[in-house]
């Protein structure tokens, strides 16, 4: 017979719950990608319908308004889901996701285009409330290293590609065969979000439950180290002339008292201690839990929530991410001229230096201290330079096959349909390179796959057949997405204490959609001052060729990026491999004296 397979859920249905809940968590990115795929193949129409078409500064704000605020709030609600609750920030996501993109659909009986950037704006609070959390949620269910927990998070990833490709294609149907056009697929956006709010609030383990899981997973780790210390201890009574070593044994009982206040025996509906890993439980800074009334003092409201989020890292944090990419798309705007772009750009810098400053010296600052090392910045730098290349690699090569070569939505959304595949592929062969290769090579790899990417589009000619540099395009960048994303957030995750997988999730989060806006920006602003340059100084250019080479300049700002990924993630490559050589000469000299 076949071996059982079990749930980390309790009670009836728990293996469908538990795959469900899997499924909603995957939701999260396959809806946030949607909302970049909705609009980007049918920019022109949501362009003729504001009246914006001829430009391109203000075109590039009907997607970034989105990816903005993702990257801009996903940080904040990720600390938000560690004291509320992960649960009720995924559904209450869901649902306000929902309500904008039915406001946002409507927005076109308005006229304004602004007024659509600002619901596509509070559209982007959706993901950023869904996102970090809905990590948070796969990394409480499994443990660290298991299969479940590299299956789980290699699919979260290969929904990003696919969610793209499914709001894409049916955005290009609805612009091509309704005369409703563009807003019918915000309102079927809408629906569907909907349901998986209802799905999410059935399904999704609640805090009780997802507590009660760590404490199996501790008390599952205390038997192996209670085990392992047993087993020793036998090998050390055959050995008359070794010493017992009563420390090691007495700190592991320290460490699994100090680890297990309650045991996961306790009669069901009888009280229990606090989990150390609840939502508002603090720690000191030697990991020791704080004391017993201290905690049974501790409540889940929202008040007492309140009293313990980082308000000051949120203000400052949330202000400099706003300040900075509003300035790099404004300035495809309004160009670098204007005071009012380089102003917001210098607070911006000024507010994220005082925002990484007061992480040292706040009680539970928003970002923990002990994520500011230089590991754990070249892994979010990498991530978030490759993935700046992608939002200028994704607009740009759709502005290319439908302006330059008059391609239409449908037949774009053909050309970029490699990407659903290899994203497949790409995000579940990832769990196996990262146990065979580790994160080091596999973040390389990664970078590579978008410098490759967006080099075959951004070096194309302006006419030339699909099946050469477009295609190998869309087959190797999906590898960049794909192999990125799980790295990173199994590397964060597993680094972070239980209580801290939100921040997790919000760190990569906030790198990729922050990322994807500004690199909008910056590529935008490229394209503005060349375009502006050739209109006065054509050369004999026709207006189409001036487009054209806008968006080839905009293509090498994406190269640019990507190439600094590259040269990030082969230091970072070097760091640990020159480490775990280190830890292995220690590891030798440390057996000879021994022997």
């Amino acid at each position: 017979m076949g071996k059982r397979i079990t749930s980390v859920l309790s009670g009836r249905l728990a293996l469908t719950r538990e795959l469900s809940s899997v499924l909603v968590v995957c939701m999260c990115m396959l809806f946030t990608q949607s909302g970049l795929g909705i609009t980007i193949p049918t920019l022109d129409y949501i362009s003729r319908t504001f009246g914006i078409d001829d430009d391109p500064g203000k075109q590039s704000w009907l997607s970034a308004s989105y990816s903005l605020l993702v990257g801009t709030l996903v940080l904040p609600m990720g600390a938000a889901g560690d004291l509320l609750g992960h649960k009720k920030l995924v559904v209450a996501g869901f649902a306000w996701f929902s309500l904008w993109s039915l406001i946002a659909g409507l927005s076109s009986y308005s006229g304004s285009h602004i007024f659509f950037d600002v619901c596509r704006g509070f559209q982007g609070m959706g993901p950023a409330m869904i996102l970090p959390n809905g990590v948070a949620i796969l990394g409480r269910l499994y443990r660290a290293g298991t299969t479940r927990k590299y299956i789980a998070f290699c699919a979260f990833a290969a929904m990003a590609p696919n969610g793209f490709m499914v709001a894409a294609t049916f955005s290009g149907i609805f612009v091509d065969r309704t005369s409703i056009g563009w807003p019918l697929s915000f309102y079927i956006f809408a629906i569907a979000l909907a349901l998986v709010a209802v799905l999410g609030l059935l399904v999704l383990p609640s805090e009780a439950e997802l507590l009660d899981i760590h404490r199996q997973h501790v008390e599952q780790d205390r038997r192996k180290k209670e085990q392992t210390t047993l087993t020793e201890g036998e090998k050390t009574a055959v050995r008359p002339h070794s010493s017992p070593k009563p420390a090691a044994s007495s700190d592991s009982q320290t460490h699994s008292e100090a680890e297990h206040p309650a045991r996961t025996d306790t009669p069901s509906g009888s009280e229990t201690p606090r989990d150390r890993s609840g939502p508002g439980f603090q720690e000191h800074e030697e990991g020791r839990p704080i004391q017993p009334d201290h905690v049974s003092a501790m409540d889940d409201s929202f008040s007492e929530a309140t009293t313990k989020f980082d308000w000051i890292g949120a203000f400052l944090g949330v202000s400099s991410l706003l300040l900075l990419n509003v300035a790099w798309n404004q300035g495809g705007v309004l160009g670098w001229q204007s005071p009012q772009t380089y102003i917001l750009l210098i607070i911006g810098f000024l507010l994220g230096g005082a925002f990484v400053a007061s992480s040292f010296y706040l009680e539970q600052p928003l970002v923990p201290r002990d994520v500011w090392t230089a590991e754990n910045a070249l892994v979010l730098g990498c991530v978030s330079l490759g993935w700046s290349s992608f939002g200028i690699w994704s607009f740009y090569s759709y502005r290319i096959w439908q302006v330059v070569r008059g391609k239409s939505v449908l037949l774009s959304v053909a050309y970029m349909s490699p990407v659903s595949i290899t994203g497949i592929v790409a995000a579940f062969g990832t769990g196996y390179l990262l146990k065979g290769l580790g994160p080091g090579p596999v973040l390389f790899i990664s970078m590579c796959a978008f410098l490759i990417g967006s080099s075959l589009i951004g070096t194309m000619p302006a006419q030339q057949t699909y099946w050469t540099a477009s295609f190998f395009s869309s087959l190797l960048t999906p590898i960049g997405m794909d192999s990125s994303f799980p790295s990173a957030s199994i590397i964060l995750s597993d680094r972070l204490p239980h209580n801290r997988q939100g921040q997790a999730g919000s760190l990569v989060n906030t790198c990729i959609n922050w990322s994807i806006a500004i690199g909008l920006g910056i590529g935008g602003t490229v394209e503005h001052y060349i375009v502006q340059h050739l209109k006065e100084h054509p050369d004999g250019r026709s207006p189409i060729e001036i487009t054209f080479k806008g968006y080839r300049s905009a293509m090498y700002v994406g190269i640019g990026l990507a190439t600094l990924g590259v040269l990030l993630s082969a230091l970072n490559w070097f760091i640990i491999w020159w480490e775990s050589r280190r830890d292995r000469s220690e590891s030798a000299k440390e057996e000879e004296k021994g022997a």
